[in-house]
């Protein structure tokens, strides 16, 4: 909260950047609200922890805060506080998966009496939660894969280079 309490001009100074820019390194400086992401990130996950333990016995009460926390989440992105599109696009994917998740556990509850139901309803949240889990483990493989591409370009590079200057 320090750090994304100073001033815009304050977040763009080299040496400012040097020590904190790995907070807020990805947001855009357009507006201030736009760099509070990860803040908000944190106290939904808190929420989402006190909601389970403090309302144990009130499991409409926990899938409410689940529900409403990503509604306001992905009212937050649809701003877009990110600089790069890519990612705007990624956070909102996951925040729909989530939001089908927690709207497919209304289900799973005691309100539906019929178990094949329950038992679709359940599916529906596995097929879910295992395409999100494909999709961003491939995005990740799929950087993962550039980067290597890069890194394995400038080694290449450096030791053409070295060996030129050498003989």
């Amino acid at each position: 909260m320090f750090v994304l309490s100073r001033p815009l001009k304050t977040l763009e100074r080299d040496q400012f950047k040097q020590k904190w820019g790995v907070i807020y390194e990805d947001y855009k400086f357009s507006e201030r609200s736009k760099i509070y992401h990860k803040l908000l990130f944190c106290i939904r996950r808190i929420l989402f922890v006190s909601s389970f333990v403090v309302f144990d016995t009130l499991p409409t009460f926990q899938l409410v805060v689940l529900l409403e926390t990503n509604l306001l989440m992905s009212v937050y992105l649809g701003f877009k506080p990110f600089k790069h599109m890519l990612n705007n696009r990624i956070e909102m994917m996951n925040e729909f998966f989530m939001s089908s998740v927690c709207y497919s556990s209304i289900v799973l509850t005691d309100y539906l009496r019929s178990n094949s139901i329950k038992y679709k309803g359940a599916w529906f949240m596995i097929s879910i939660i295992s395409l999100t889990l494909f999709i961003n483990i491939s995005m990740v493989v799929w950087f993962m894969f550039g980067n290597l591409k890069l890194i394995a370009t400038k080694w290449y590079r450096r030791s053409k280079a070295f060996s030129e200057n050498k003989f």
